[in-house]
């Protein structure tokens, strides 16, 4: 079985298991956001959504996403203008930050996290139950010949 199956069995059985039923149109979203390798918005997903699937009721999704966030499927990564970005989180390991291009608002991972040396510092403190959230932005490679 190759990964996308398996990250689709994993989801629906993590749906299954909160007690969700498993709609042909549930699982044809699962397969849209599961294809993604790169972060999306639900606007994004709706597109391809509607090009794949035609008439749809968008509430599916907009109702879907929180749900597939609580179940560890998807992890909101950031925004963009405005609007919450996601990434499929199902059998990724590690943590890591993004980068936004100011001009085509483009979104790329990186992968070393500078801050996990900071947590281990409030940690031993005596915090717990840390977070952070750390985005960089600025004009990408291809944006910047373009302008030049």
């Amino acid at each position: 079985m190759n990964t996308k199956t398996e990250n689709l069995t994993e989801a629906l059985r993590r749906l299954k298991a909160e007690g969700f039923r498993l709609t042909k149109t549930r699982e044809k979203l699962l397969e849209v956001i599961l294809r993604q390798t790169a972060p999306f918005s639900v606007p994004m997903v709706e597109k391809i959504f509607a090009r794949q699937r035609g008439h749809f009721d968008s509430v599916t999704i907009y109702r879907s996403v929180p749900v597939l966030e609580k179940l560890g499927i998807i992890e909101k990564c950031g925004y963009s203008e405005g609007v919450a970005h996601y990434e499929v989180r199902l059998n990724k390991h590690g943590h890591h930050h993004h980068v936004v291009c100011t001009g085509c608002k483009k979104i790329e991972p990186l992968d070393h996290c500078i801050v996990k040396s900071q947590e281990v510092l409030l940690r031993k403190l005596g915090y717990t139950g840390l977070k952070h959230r750390l985005e960089f932005s600025g004009t990408c490679p291809s944006c910047s010949k373009m302008a030049n």
